[in-house]
């Protein structure tokens, strides 16, 4: 009887990084919420006032060439109303599910986030939250 390996990251998942090329098959669970300093600087980068939350809980299953990344990301963001130009927290819950094969990932967005063979989960979750979130968000 074979167990598959697994992995539990309980801290903030945008400290997570793993060498794709070094993954041993199984699953990778990833929860928890992000540290305000990342927050702030992930919420610079998408281009919103700093503040509000942002909790992710994910796995990341690596079955012989094949990465699949499931999970929910919950983010409260200050975003403005696209009508009354007044800022406002919105809170979004966003489900992603995705596979990448490991021969193809030149071919995908997939790329954007590896450096090297380094997968840096941060930068993941951040595309993640930019696919997903409202584009015109109105209070």
């Amino acid at each position: 009887m074979t167990h598959d390996y697994t992995a539990v990251y309980e801290k903030d998942p945008f400290t997570v990084s793993f060498d794709v090329d070094r993954l041993k098959n199984g699953t990778y669970k990833i929860k928890g919420e992000v540290s305000s300093e990342n927050w702030s600087a992930a919420c610079k980068q998408m281009q919103v006032e700093e503040g509000g939350f942002c909790f992710v809980d994910a796995e990341l299953e690596k079955k012989g060439a094949m990465l699949m990344f499931s999970g929910e990301i919950r983010t409260k963001m200050n975003r403005e109303c696209v009508r009354t130009l007044e800022n406002f927290e919105l809170e979004e819950t966003f489900k992603f599910q995705e596979e990448v094969s490991m021969f193809d990932k030149e071919e995908s967005e997939f790329m954007e986030v590896l450096q090297g063979s380094q997968l840096n989960m941060k930068d993941y979750f951040i595309q993640q939250i930019i696919l997903y979130m409202t584009p015109y968000p109105i209070h």
